[in-house]
């Protein structure tokens, strides 16, 4: 979706950052948030009418401290990652392989300039290692193939995000 080149992909641009817009704005108004990036295909801006939106979401403070949140917001489904920050940082600097989501995330809300560093770390981390690139691309090329001929979202051949997660942790 690079070049907008047909009414129907300008109407998905449209009624994405439509939606991108209203969650940004919801993140902004709470001062407990201290980052919100999109990640995923519209982030990378090769999304459709189907795609759904996937968003981190960086909190100051949070009982629980991390979660997933789905719900639907226009018509989109929107899949919502919640970390507090020091959860964020624990990461960054302990499980960086975990975080492949990151090297195509685009940053839409950091007012501390607290989110950018860790981002960048991880990217740097990644741009030293292109064999975990290899591996993640081709994970998340198997899981974009099995969507489209199943419309399934959920799993790649019954291998979900944790069990590549796992399966990274054992190295």
């Amino acid at each position: 979706m690079g070049i907008i080149n047909s009414e129907v992909d300008k109407k998905v641009v449209l009624k994405h950052g439509s939606v991108l817009e209203k969650l940004k704005l919801k993140a902004k108004k709470n001062p407990n948030t201290l980052g919100f990036l999109v990640i995923g295909s519209v982030a990378t801006k090769t999304h459709n009418e189907k795609s759904d939106i996937d968003v981190i979401t960086i909190l100051r403070n949070q009982k629980p401290s991390s979660g997933i949140k789905s719900g639907m917001v226009d018509g989109i489904i929107v899949d919502s990652l919640f970390f507090t920050y020091n959860i964020f940082v624990k990461s960054v600097n302990s499980v960086p392989y975990l975080l492949h989501t990151l090297v195509d995330s685009k940053i839409l809300f950091d007012p501390e300039n607290t989110i950018e560093p860790l981002v960048s770390k991880v990217k740097d981390y990644f741009a030293k290692r292109p064999q975990l690139v290899d591996q993640w691309n081709l994970y998340f090329k198997q899981s974009k193939d099995i969507k489209l001929r199943t419309g399934c979202r959920a799993s790649n051949n019954g291998k979900t995000i944790i069990d590549v997660w796992n399966e990274l942790e054992k190295r």
